[in-house]
């Protein structure tokens, strides 16, 4: 019997929605994974991160308690950290050939100075596994559909569906930028 066809789409294409889209076709090989994001470009905010440097993560050395770098989030940030950490995020990179260095407050830098090295480790493992990005696609709604899957509508009235759909839109300073979500009823907090 064949596998089974799986869909996910992922809402935004900053690091995390990158480098999730890449380890998700890596599991599922057989998954089609799309990224969808409003701007004009994905990786656009970590091409100019850090001065163009681009502050990948933190060390973290001499933090006895997150609370005292995160009094808001320290719970939150403290799971985060368990599930996928600093030394997990350069781990990943430098199997994908990204060498780093540290500097002041435990900063996370690559050792090329180059925040275009970020972009193009992740552009490259997107088009090695066959991620679909799509730019310019802002979604205005997210509503569950027939069964488990999703059905997304795009702010020029398109509509897509997907059995898994993962947000990684990263903070919104106003409440009204997670809206989309609103058909779901999830508490946003």
């Amino acid at each position: 019997m064949p596998e089974s066809h799986h869909t996910a789409i992922i809402v935004g294409a900053g690091a995390a929605g990158c480098l999730c889209a890449i380890e998700l076709k890596r599991r599922m090989p057989p998954a089609e994974i799309t990224i969808l994001e409003a701007g004009r470009h994905p990786l656009a905010k970590v091409a100019l991160t850090g001065g163009g440097r681009c502050n990948l993560t933190n060390s973290f050395s001499g933090v006895s308690d997150l609370k005292t770098v995160y009094p808001r989030g320290a719970r939150l940030m403290k799971r985060a950290l368990r599930a996928f950490g600093p030394e997990d995020t350069m781990r990943w990179f430098e199997s994908e050939g990204v060498r780093f260095k540290e500097e002041e407050g435990g900063r996370i830098f690559p050792a090329s100075g180059d925040a275009m090295q970020i972009v193009r480790t992740l552009q490259r493992g997107m088009e090695h596994e066959g991620v679909r990005v799509l730019c310019n696609s802002r979604v205005v709604s997210v509503a569950r559909q027939d069964g488990d899957a999703y059905k997304l509508q795009l702010e020029e009235g398109r509509l897509m569906g997907a059995d898994t759909v993962i947000v990684t839109t990263g903070g919104s300073p106003k409440r009204s930028g997670l809206a989309f979500l609103g058909p779901l009823g999830l508490e946003i907090v």
